[in-house]
Protein backbone atom coordinates (compact mmCIF):
# COMPACT_ATOMS: atom_id res chain seq x y z
CA UNK A 1 0.00 0.00 0.00
CA UNK A 2 1.36 3.40 -1.00
CA UNK A 3 1.61 6.30 1.42
CA UNK A 4 -1.37 8.69 1.31
CA UNK A 5 -0.95 11.77 -0.87
CA UNK A 6 -2.20 15.08 0.47
CA UNK A 7 -2.90 18.15 -1.62
CA UNK A 8 -3.93 21.65 -0.59
CA UNK A 9 -5.50 23.90 -3.21
CA UNK A 10 -6.35 27.55 -2.69
CA UNK A 11 -9.78 28.22 -4.17
CA UNK A 12 -10.10 31.95 -3.46
CA UNK A 13 -9.00 34.47 -0.82
CA UNK A 14 -9.71 32.32 2.22
CA UNK A 15 -11.14 28.98 0.96
CA UNK A 16 -9.02 25.87 0.61
CA UNK A 17 -9.60 22.34 -0.62
CA UNK A 18 -7.67 19.72 1.35
CA UNK A 19 -7.62 16.26 -0.21
CA UNK A 20 -6.08 13.01 0.97
CA UNK A 21 -5.85 10.03 -1.37
CA UNK A 22 -4.63 6.49 -0.85
CA UNK A 23 -5.30 3.07 -2.42
CA UNK A 24 -8.72 2.84 -0.76
CA UNK A 25 -10.16 6.16 -1.90
CA UNK A 26 -10.15 9.93 -1.75
CA UNK A 27 -11.32 12.29 0.99
CA UNK A 28 -11.85 15.98 0.29
CA UNK A 29 -12.82 18.75 2.63
CA UNK A 30 -13.30 22.45 2.09
CA UNK A 31 -12.31 24.89 4.81
CA UNK A 32 -12.24 28.65 5.23
CA UNK A 33 -9.06 30.03 6.72
CA UNK A 34 -9.43 33.75 7.19
CA UNK A 35 -6.96 35.38 9.53
CA UNK A 36 -8.21 37.94 12.03
CA UNK A 37 -7.28 41.58 11.64
CA UNK A 38 -7.18 43.98 8.73
CA UNK A 39 -5.68 42.95 5.40
CA UNK A 40 -2.52 44.88 4.67
CA UNK A 41 -1.73 45.72 1.03
CA UNK A 42 1.30 43.90 -0.31
CA UNK A 43 1.43 41.46 2.60
CA UNK A 44 -0.68 38.71 1.00
CA UNK A 45 2.31 36.46 0.27
CA UNK A 46 3.53 36.67 3.86
CA UNK A 47 0.11 35.70 5.23
CA UNK A 48 -0.43 32.81 2.75
CA UNK A 49 1.63 30.33 4.77
CA UNK A 50 -0.31 31.26 7.92
CA UNK A 51 -3.62 30.76 6.09
CA UNK A 52 -2.46 27.39 4.76
CA UNK A 53 -1.49 26.25 8.26
CA UNK A 54 -4.87 27.39 9.59
CA UNK A 55 -6.63 25.47 6.78
CA UNK A 56 -4.66 22.34 7.68
CA UNK A 57 -5.50 22.77 11.36
CA UNK A 58 -9.22 23.06 10.56
CA UNK A 59 -9.12 20.06 8.21
CA UNK A 60 -7.38 18.01 10.91
CA UNK A 61 -10.04 18.98 13.46
CA UNK A 62 -12.76 17.96 11.00
CA UNK A 63 -11.05 14.62 10.35
CA UNK A 64 -10.79 13.93 14.08
CA UNK A 65 -14.48 14.77 14.57
CA UNK A 66 -15.48 12.47 11.71
CA UNK A 67 -13.27 9.70 13.06
CA UNK A 68 -14.89 10.01 16.48
CA UNK A 69 -18.35 9.93 14.90
CA UNK A 70 -17.78 6.65 13.07
CA UNK A 71 -19.59 3.79 14.76
CA UNK A 72 -18.19 0.43 13.82
CA UNK A 73 -20.79 -2.26 13.34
Amino acid sequence: MAAPAMQIARLNDNRYEVSLQNDQGLVKCYVRAGLPGPELPGKDGAKESERKQLALKKAKALAKALDAAIVET
